[in-house]
């Protein structure tokens, strides 16, 4: 039996008095895509960091494969070490490094021959239409703009596990369209298991695998919107 890609095990997060997540069990098969849908405040952006490794669990086990990244408390592998892409809901783009350094610096920490960084430097640029932003700092570019620089910088790297918060709430109707359409075929070229939060219903229909909805930390309803032999 395949091991899964993320498998999540009775998780629990609190903050102060607010319960975050409580007892969030869910795995995620090799090359799955799983939309998360839920209200404001319901723990989808928790559990995404919980993933990441920006945050760490109070209860529960984190799994990547066959390897335990948090347990209780505790990390046990570095963010830079789980072979992931993440896109921030406010983005968090680095305000002094232009957008191709930003790019270059991701591929950095892999130590890719210059000429290899280059050609995935212009792959993402030209795939995120921003082929002609490549000397611009964050502070020149329009929202959308920034948008697609996260969302280049999160898939640059190849990564295994791809983490998106809310990825296309900046970009105008027919960009969105369009660009749902270039993940979903980005994903399907790379393998890519993803996780991908969203309040849009249509994203779910265009991306999803398998659709969680959550409520109040937990997960109220799992609903399979592709057969398994359709799949990536």
């Amino acid at each position: 039996m395949t091991e899964p890609a993320v498998d999540i095990r009775n998780v629990g997060k609190r903050f102060a008095t607010h319960q975050a997540l409580d007892g969030v069990t869910l795995d995620v098969a090799p090359r799955e895509c799983v939309v998360i849908l839920g209200p404001s405040g319901c723990g989808k952006t928790t559990l995404l960091r919980l993933v990441a490794g920006f945050d760490v669990p109070d209860a529960g086990e984190i799994w990547l494969e066959s390897i335990q990244v948090a347990s209780p408390g505790r990390s046990l592998l570095a963010p830079h070490r789980r072979g992931m892409g993440f896109v921030f809901q406010d983005l968090a783009l680095w305000p002094h490094l232009t957008v191709y350094r930003t790019l270059q610096f991701v591929l950095d920490s892999q130590r890719l021959p210059r000429s290899e960084q280059d050609r995935r430097i212009q792959e993402a640029l030209k795939l995120l239409r921003i082929d002609g932003l490549a000397g611009r700092y964050p502070h020149e570019l329009s929202g959308g703009e920034q948008q697609r620089v996260a969302l280049a910088r999160a898939l640059v790297g190849n990564p295994k596990l791809l983490l998106l918060d809310e990825p296309l709430s900046s970009l105008d109707a027919d960009l969105r369209s369009a660009m749902r359409s270039e993940l979903a075929r980005l994903r399907r070229e790379l393998a890519v298991t993803t996780l991908y939060v969203t309040h849009d219903r249509e994203d779910a229909a265009v991306l999803a695998d398998r659709v969680i909805e959550m409520s109040t930390g937990r997960i109220t309803s799992v609903n399979e919107t592709r057969p398994k032999e359709e799949r990536a």
